[in-house]
């Protein structure tokens, strides 16, 4: 046997020695809009933190467009960090675009008078006709009572009702994006979203003064 090992060793040439304990530093340049890649899949990953934090904004700016033709960076930051801030002002737009359904009469008689006093009637001169929202308990006392009526759905012009449908319409892209995508996102994703605005628009909470300047009330801003 000899010198030779009973057990086979680990063979190793001369030209290559072992690595030190302390290996040197892998060194990555990474340039501007160069995809950052994930070291467990190899895949670049995207960046949906900046599209959830764009879309949040757009889409509370659009809200208080739609709602209240105005809109400051508090109100952005307070619905971003306020989930139910931001829920409640999307039922402002839904009441504000509900579709509203009016009773029509002509004055009715002594008799008939009677029976409609307890209902907010609004009388107009020009065509004595009145007016009131509809109802299940007046329908129900108008057929009682033989009154005759027509269902009437109250909108303005040709151009009030063309910007009316368009500003719905917005209304509703809002609530979409609230109830079917910014509630679905990861709470992680979602809370480094709201951090993102949190950031610069708390500024505004810890100065009041910055807010006044910066985020005026619409009543005192100047009209155009």
């Amino acid at each position: 046997m000899g010198f030779e090992p009973t057990e086979p060793a680990k063979v190793q040439r001369f030209s290559r020695p072992p690595d030190s304990t302390t290996l040197a530093p892998h060194r990555i340049f990474i340039l501007p809009g160069f995809p950052i890649t994930c070291e467990n899949c190899h895949q670049p990953k995207k960046p949906f933190w900046q599209h959830a934090y764009t879309n949040l904004i757009k889409f509370i700016i659009l809200l208080h467009e739609v709602n209240y033709d105005y809109v400051t960076l508090f109100d952005v930051y307070e619905c971003a960090i306020n989930p139910d801030k931001l829920e409640m002002k999307i039922k402002d737009g839904e009441q504000l675009f509900q579709t509203q359904k009016y009773i029509l009469v002509l004055e009715p008689n002594t008799s008939q008078r009677g029976e409609l006093v307890k209902f907010a009637f609004d009388r107009d001169a020009s065509t004595n006709e009145m007016k009131t929202a509809i109802s299940v308990e007046l329908l129900r006392d108008l057929v009682q009572n033989h009154i005759p009526y027509s269902v009437v759905t109250e909108t303005g012009g040709d151009a009030a009702t063309l910007d009316l449908a368009r500003e719905r319409t917005q209304s509703e892209v809002v609530k979409r994006w609230l109830y079917h995508h910014q509630r679905r996102i990861e709470p992680k994703l979602r809370t480094s979203t709201v951090e993102g605005i949190s950031v610069f628009s708390s500024l505004f909470d810890g100065n009041p003064t910055v807010k006044v300047a910066f985020c005026p009330q619409k009543n005192v801003m100047p009209r155009s």
